[in-house]
């Protein structure tokens, strides 16, 4: 019984948790890099300009295909234009009003038999800002 009861007082007294309330140590210094800007600004325009050129493909094939297809043929031609982000840029372009579907976003093989259909045959994202 005694030994429970010292065994205690000795847990009450020992505070492991003040330990961890030391503060954090201060944070590295980091080395600025003056390139970092450009270096971002260049990858956000090449990466705009490779999905205009997509979305470009895209509004071709509609055209192609007397303004409307199937998911699945623009993933097929998608493959061949090694693009993966075909639902993505169906999306961005169904956003801006050229294209219909149903639903919100397409997926593949999910979707594959939805109709696309061109609403703008005029349309041409390279023109886009």
């Amino acid at each position: 019984f005694f030994s429970r009861i010292s065994t205690c007082r000795r847990l009450q007294t020992h505070n492991p948790s003040s330990a961890l309330t030391s503060p954090p140590p201060p944070p590295l210094p980091s080395t600025p890099n003056p390139h970092a800007d450009s270096m971002s600004a260049d990858a956000a325009a090449q990466a705009k300009e490779h999905s205009k050129k997509h979305q470009k493909w895209i509004v071709e094939t509609l055209r192609e295909h007397k303004n409307e297809c199937t998911y699945e043929v623009l993933v097929e031609v998608g493959e061949k234009h090694q693009c993966d982000t075909v639902g993505a840029m169906l999306k961005i372009l169904k956003k801006r009003k050229v294209i219909t579907f149903k639903g919100v976003f397409l997926m593949y093989p999910m979707h594959k038999n939805e109709i696309v259909k061109l609403l703008k045959p005029d349309y041409d994202p390279m023109k886009e800002e």
